[in-house]
């Protein structure tokens, strides 16, 4: 009788344990999936890509940049249509490559500055000449070899999409457009390049 009485309690408190734990799992699920989607519920994405991961020290490296929607429903924007380079600052909107080494440093590019101008159009003048409309499943970017030098070596490669030009009309203009512009700061994915002797 007594070895029931110690025994029952414990045997409980076992079964009461395993049970908090399977109530806080399948509590945590549902917060999971909710943190993927919402890593994913950007309507456009910038991505970065290669044709190879590893590359020869002394050759040009070829990147290609792009905006995608992604978004699943019915949701086009405008994006910048004048992307010149990966390495310089436009005033109208621009990607931007980052590149580090094995220890997280920043390679030092180089990077340009364009100034800004106005050419006095107005906001439908400038959507048609320096905008694209991407709607849902297309893509728009451009294509750039690095010819800066890499030494040997592991390397990672980021980008950001940066929209300039839209920020400075008022948001009751931004607001009338039949299709919004983006004007949300993007950062791709990463890559990993090799540089070889």
């Amino acid at each position: 009788m007594r070895l029931a009485k110690s025994v029952l309690p414990r045997i409980l408190g076992v079964l009461l344990t395993v049970e908090f734990l399977f109530v806080f799992v399948e509590a945590q699920k549902p917060r999971n999936d909710q943190n993927k989607d919402a890593v994913h519920q950007t309507p456009i994405q910038l991505v970065i890509q290669t044709p190879r991961k590893t590359w020869r020290a002394g050759e040009s490296i070829e990147i290609l940049a792009y905006l995608e929607n992604v978004s699943q429903k019915y949701a086009a924007y405008y994006v910048g249509r004048e992307l010149f380079s990966l390495f310089s600052i436009d005033p109208y909107h621009y990607i931007e490559l980052s590149i580090k080494d094995s220890r997280n440093r920043e390679v030092p590019l180089g990077r340009m500055a364009s100034a800004g101008y106005d050419k006095g159009e107005s906001i439908a003048e400038k959507l048609h000449r320096a905008y694209v409309y991407l709607s849902p499943g297309n893509i728009y970017g451009l294509k750039r070899t690095i010819g800066y030098k890499l030494a040997p070596g592991r390397y990672s490669l980021t980008a950001v999409y940066r929209e300039v030009q839209a920020l400075y009309w008022s948001e009751q203009e931004r607001k009338a457009l039949p299709t919004p512009v983006w004007t949300e700061k993007l950062v791709s994915n990463t890559l990993i390049i090799t540089i070889t002797r």
